[in-house]
């Protein structure tokens, strides 16, 4: 719930600066080219450029679906983002520069800027209902465990995580909103192995998989996604909730020429 409802933000500032009559946050540049096509192996060899880096001067977004790229700009989650269906599949590498004395904290709108000028975005927002699971601590208690040697106040180290990390493994995987309930914060061990070997099972996810990675998923038995995470002392509940939704009026599938 607290990432929803802070995900409003963003678009209540925005609009409270064009009725003020303050000028649009807006990239100096931008240039706009379509992404090659997506496969773990181009990834990891370096073929393509995968990820979102921003600083001061430049702002960076590789093989960004115009789902990422809405969602961010507009502050939500991607499952709260109501489109055509290709909005995830077409993917463009942006290359934007900041303008001077800008903070990497105004991307989000000079993104929604970008969007709207460049392939003419127009969008309400609604409040829908959201198939969820809702991810609880179960009735035994949490038997996740802290890392040795953890300390809230040290940066985290290559063997902890954050307990929200996991998060979006999931959503992708079960291809429905996870909305943690749970009030956990921190870092903790998370054995991921079994979670991630327990996806291949997931029909939406054993039909993106190309032949070889399925056949050798389908070697060993995969456990169940639901009983790992029960393992950990959590539950996935399956839930209906009442959350903003960013409703898509118009978007051409390509830009405006850079």
């Amino acid at each position: 719930m607290k990432r929803a409802v802070s995900s409003c933000i963003g678009g209540f500032v925005l609009a409270a600066a064009i009725a003020s009559g303050q000028p649009r946050p807006a990239f100096e540049v931008v240039s706009i080219h379509s992404s090659p096509p997506f496969s773990v192996g181009a990834m990891h060899s370096g073929q393509i450029h995968v990820g979102v880096k921003v600083d001061g001067a430049m702002a960076d977004f590789g093989g960004q679906s115009l789902m990422q790229l809405i969602g961010r700009a507009y502050r939500v989650e991607f499952f709260q983002v109501a489109g055509p269906g290709w909005l995830g599949a077409v993917r463009f590498d942006i290359v934007a520069k900041l303008p001077d004395g800008a903070s990497p904290d105004q991307a989000p709108e000079m993104l929604q800027t970008m969007l709207e000028e460049r392939f003419k975005l127009a969008v309400h927002r609604e409040q829908r209902e959201f198939s969820i699971y809702a991810l609880i601590v179960g009735k035994d208690g949490l038997k996740l465990k802290r890392p040795p040697g953890y300390d809230p106040a040290a940066s985290a180290s290559a063997t902890t995580r954050p307990f929200d990390n996991f998060i979006p493994l999931l959503e992708g995987a079960l291809q429905r909103p996870v909305v943690d309930q749970t009030d956990l914060t921190g870092d903790y061990a998370f054995p991921l192995g079994d979670l991630l070997m327990s996806f291949s099972e997931i029909p939406e996810v054993r039909a993106r998989m190309d032949d070889a990675t399925r056949a050798r998923a389908e070697a060993p038995p995969s456990p169940d996604t639901f009983e790992v995470i029960k393992s950990w002392g959590l539950l996935l509940e399956p839930r209906k909730l009442t959350l903003p939704a960013l409703v898509i009026d118009h978007i051409e599938k390509t830009p405006t020429e850079n």
